[in-house]
């Protein structure tokens, strides 16, 4: 496992170079050529967010409890880019988001043209907070298998698909494979020499990471208590090898989580203009209504396997004719959901790929060169199946 540190910097250069074309090219072109369902939301409310700072109106700011603040403040550089004037045009602060397409065409502007501004600068945060991710994975687990990981994540159909749009799930999972890839480092580090100092550039990464995840979503939160997890396995690995309580290692130990949270909650408050004013109320808001969403589930139906689902549960009144195709009684989807939906959406190369994954892990158990490399998957695996079961927890 070469650090990308040792190598030439022409070759850092080159292969950074090419891991942003290849997260660049799919993503950031023909953005104004279609439009989802939450997007006109989302422009309508980084109008709010752009017309709340411009007059000084900071509480308003918070527009939703998600809190999605990064995915409004790629919303309001759109509207800098391609409508500066909005904030002085608009009738004041929309409280319905379709009102958003008849404001802006009121002013002689195509909603399409906002929104793909917006989209761009979301595409651009995901290259860059990706591109950051692949140089941490080639000083974890080498070149070769962290370019092979990261064009598999660079190319992933449904990845791409949600990391162009003006919404929430591509940044918040960018900003959290980020977060965790920059923790390992700085326990690598750790584990080779305590005195680096460089392991605080990689924590400094973790917690930035982690503080962006938050102000775009909730669910971000789970990396506070997965890496306080991880670095406590770490630590017993640690005392497992020195036979013996090592209190100056433990202290390290909560001197860097502290650190990490620290740095994470800055960036939360800094970045978020309503955190200046009203902090109380906004934390009140944003906990009360997630734990209001994961009790009640998602309030508009959706359609999955065949049925039509509110929350957890199957509508019994779906058309005759498409029933007798499943045998999953009215109230099945629970724990099965994500499991589910990811081998669904998941492509044949990643799963036969993963299938490797595990047999390689099994037969170099007893290698002492990788058992690192072993612990550095582990963890990203154990990553996985906690937040997996964490959003199953949710209805």
């Amino acid at each position: 496992m070469k650090d990308l540190g040792e190598s030439p910097h022409w070759r850092i250069g080159l292969l950074l170079i090419f891991m942003l074309l290849v997260l660049w090219v799919p993503r950031g072109f023909n953005l104004d050529h279609f439009v989802t369902a939450d997007e006109p939301k989302w422009l309508a409310r980084s109008g709010n967010f752009y017309y709340a700072l411009v007059n000084g109106d900071l509480a308003n700011t918070l527009t939703r409890e998600h809190p999605g603040v990064t995915t409004m403040w790629a919303g309001t550089l759109g509207f800098l880019w391609r409508y500066p004037d909005y904030a002085w045009e608009t009738p004041g602060r929309l409280t319905d988001s379709t009102q958003i397409e008849k404001v802006l065409r009121a002013n002689g502007v195509e909603p399409i043209d906002v929104l793909e501004g917006g989209r761009v600068f979301v595409v651009l945060i995901v290259v860059v907070t990706l591109v950051t991710a692949f140089w941490l994975a080639v000083n974890l687990v080498g070149v070769w298998t962290a370019l092979v990981g990261f064009i598999f994540i660079a190319l992933d159909p449904f990845l791409v698909g949600l990391t162009r749009i003006l919404h929430l799930d591509g940044l918040m999972s960018s900003f959290m494979l980020l977060s965790v890839l920059g923790f390992l480092n700085y326990l690598n580090v750790c584990y080779k020499e305590r005195r680096d100092r460089s392991r605080w550039i990689y924590l400094t990464i973790s917690g930035v990471a982690a503080g962006l995840s938050w102000l775009t979503k909730s669910p971000g939160l789970f990396l506070a208590p997965f890496l306080v997890l991880v670095a406590l396995m770490n630590y017993l690995w640690f005392w497992y090898r020195q036979r013996r309580f090592v209190k100056e290692e433990f202290g390290e130990m909560i001197k860097a989580l502290a650190y990490w949270a620290i740095v994470g909650c800055a960036v939360f408050v800094l970045l978020f203009p309503a955190m200046w004013v009203t902090p109380l109320q906004v934390l009140e808001r944003i906990i009360a209504e997630a734990t209001t969403s994961a009790r009640g589930g998602h309030t508009s139906t959706v359609f999955f396997d065949g049925r039509l689902i509110s929350g957890d549960s199957a509508i019994p009144n779906y058309p005759q004719k498409y029933k007798g195709h499943f045998n999953y009684p009215l109230s099945y989807l629970g724990h099965r959901f994500y499991p589910l939906v990811y081998l669904w959406r998941a492509t044949p190369a990643v799963l036969v790929g993963l299938a490797a994954l595990l047999v390689g892990l099994i037969a170099g158990r007893n290698n002492y060169q990788l058992r690192r490399l072993i612990w550095i998957i582990g963890a990203l695996g154990l990553f996985i199946i906690l937040f997996m079961t964490f959003m199953d927890l949710g209805a």
